[in-house]
């Protein structure tokens, strides 16, 4: 088969068989079908006219490359491949992707080489108040194969204003068929327990009317757990097991006691 490098060869010689100076037409023709049987014969080296085709490549720009959907770049017959499909999207399959390594590890990877600091962006162009801009969503599948998002976690715009900008983030999990935000963690460090705008350092709130929100302190092998208010004349609140149940609460270095008894 022949070689777009033939038609080169033949172009040459039949140039300078025309004589042993070439005038600046025969140059100009010798260029002409140079380019003719590179464009011929698709860059390819096959001179069978097909070559693109034959790589299943639309076109070719100065811009890039031009593929038909469902195109990939694989491996021989192995399933590691990037895909190009008609959704538009680039997918990367039966491989882990790295980004600054070679070697990753897990589904992907991100190496700052040079001990740099490896960072991920996560964002778009919004730019309006109590909007979300960005998270993270872990899927499964429930009993009738449906893909399921379990869990979140997101982060969104509190406050645009240019030098005064706010944000929060929100952690969400599925209860009973719906995603549901369970903490909240504002601008200000204040986390919200089941309570989306805390007003406080920890608020706790709960939505059924029938239920306590509760702090639970335990410690296994030492009988007291401790709420302590640090630089403040309010004391500390202390959770003691002694000859009874009960609740210590010392204030200024005073200790107050109260008693707990099982309700009888």
């Amino acid at each position: 088969m022949a070689k777009y490098t033939d038609v080169i060869r033949d172009a040459i010689i039949a140039n300078f068989e025309a004589g042993d100076q070439p005038t600046a037409a025969q140059f100009t023709n010798w260029i002409t079908r140079i380019q003719e049987g590179i464009e011929e014969h698709d860059h390819d080296g096959t001179g069978d006219g097909d070559g693109i085709a034959a790589l299943g490549i639309t076109g070719i720009t100065g811009a890039g490359v031009d593929v038909p959907d469902d195109w990939y770049i694989g491996i021989g017959a192995a399933l590691e491949r990037i895909v190009f499909d008609a959704a538009g999207d680039i997918s990367v399959m039966g491989a882990n992707f790295g980004v600054g390594t070679l070697a990753p590890t897990v589904l992907m990877e991100v190496f700052a080489i040079g001990g740099g600091f490896g960072t991920l962006y996560f964002g778009g162009s919004r730019k309006v108040a109590w909007q979300g801009i960005g998270g993270f969503y872990f899927t499964g599948y429930d009993s009738n194969d449906n893909k399921t998002e379990y869990a979140a976690v997101n982060a969104s715009i509190a406050d645009p204003t240019d030098g005064t900008e706010d944000g929060y983030m929100q952690l969400t999990t599925m209860q009973n068929g719906a995603l549901a935000v369970v903490t909240t963690l504002d601008w200000l460090g204040q986390m919200g327990v089941g309570e989306v705008l805390p007003e406080g350092r920890i608020h706790s709130k709960v939505l059924d009317a029938l239920a306590i929100p509760t702090l639970v302190l335990e410690q296994l092998d030492i009988s007291e757990g401790t709420i302590n208010f640090i630089a403040s004349d309010r004391g500390v609140i202390t959770g003691a097991t002694n000859s009874v149940k009960s609740v210590r609460v010392e204030v200024g270095g005073v200790v107050y006691r109260l008693a707990v008894y099982a309700d009888a």
